[in-house]
């Protein structure tokens, strides 16, 4: 075997491996990492409601007819064949739920007579949480474990959004990964035994191939306004904004409509702008964010649309 094809054939193992990662595991990975901060973004009852509906699916039925109309994050008693389920909702991803949340959803547990329980987060548990479940009839449920089987309740529109930025991210990661595999191609070719290049001028050509491949990298990232985060940076900046916004008072919800547009929910849009924009422009690619006000139920007043900064 040549030098030239012991290079193409190592660039080309390289290549294949991390394309296959990258579009076969990681892809997933990003889309389910977006769609739990999604989740994240929701108000509790509107999370709530879509775990029902999950649950729902299951078989389990509520035992009251409006098992969400009191909002105040209680536990939500469902029944399942001749059994009675706890429901508890911990929604946020700050949450990573131990042993005592879990030993206090017993409780509640037996006071309602129940036989088991559900315990449902999109932020995730300890292992002592686990191991403590386990004895006690109660299933937890975390970020990962929801996000496939309550993405199909989300919209259509949210849904294509995420798998497209999913996608958008695996092909930019792909293109680099054939970069540095041309790069480890040809360092093996100048490596291989058989090769009649001196050592020192096999070294000196490697480096200077790397040094390129580094600079053809480093122009892209330059050309990009925010190269210098990763899609799973740019994913919680996002649902961060939201989260912040949210929590404004007169804010009744705020999510991402679609990239370029936060959709806001409000009660009373007076002096809350300056809020929005305080929030928005802490981050330099969401300067340019098209805000829409949605005006609360009722109202005749219209649906506007306005930016904090126009570039």
């Amino acid at each position: 075997m040549t030098a030239s094809a012991f290079g193409l054939l190592c660039a080309l193992v390289v290549g294949v491996a991390m394309t296959l990662y990258l579009w076969g595991v990681r892809r997933r990975q990003l889309e389910s990492s977006a769609g739990v901060d999604s989740l994240n973004a929701m108000h509790w009852r509107e999370f709530a409601g879509l775990v029902l509906e999950m649950l729902y699916r299951r078989g389990y039925t509520a035992i009251e007819q409006h098992p969400l109309g009191s909002g105040d994050h209680s536990d939500i008693l469902l029944r399942h064949g001749s059994g009675l389920c706890a429901l508890s909702c911990k929604h946020g991803s700050a949450y990573r739920l131990g042993s005592q949340a879990v030993g206090e959803f017993a409780d509640s547990i037996r006071m309602n007579d129940a036989n088991g329980g559900i315990m449902v987060t999109p932020g995730s548990f300890a292992a002592e949480a686990y191991e403590r479940a386990s004895s006690l009839q109660v299933e937890l449920i975390d970020g990962k474990t929801l996000w496939p089987e309550i993405a199909p309740l989300l919209p259509e529109a949210l849904r294509a959004r995420l798998q497209a930025d999913a996608v958008a991210s695996a092909r930019r990661s792909i293109g680099f990964s054939w970069l540095l595999a041309v790069a480890v191609g040809v360092m093996a070719g100048l490596l291989w035994p058989g090769n009649s290049v001196e050592p020192a001028t096999a070294a000196s050509v490697a480096a200077t191939s790397t040094a390129a491949v580094a600079k053809t990298a480093t122009s892209t990232t330059m050309a990009r306004p925010v190269g210098a985060l990763s899609p799973e940076e740019i994913a919680k900046r996002r649902a961060d904004v939201a989260r912040a916004i949210a929590a404004l008072p007169g804010i009744e919800q705020a999510h991402w409509s679609t990239q370029s547009t936060l959709s806001l929910f409000v009660s009373d849009d007076r002096n809350v702008w300056a809020g929005i924009c305080g929030i928005i422009s802490r981050y330099d690619e969401l300067r340019a964010t098209r805000v829409q006000l949605n005006p609360p139920a009722g109202s005749t007043t219209p649906v506007r649309f306005k930016q904090c900064h126009s570039y």
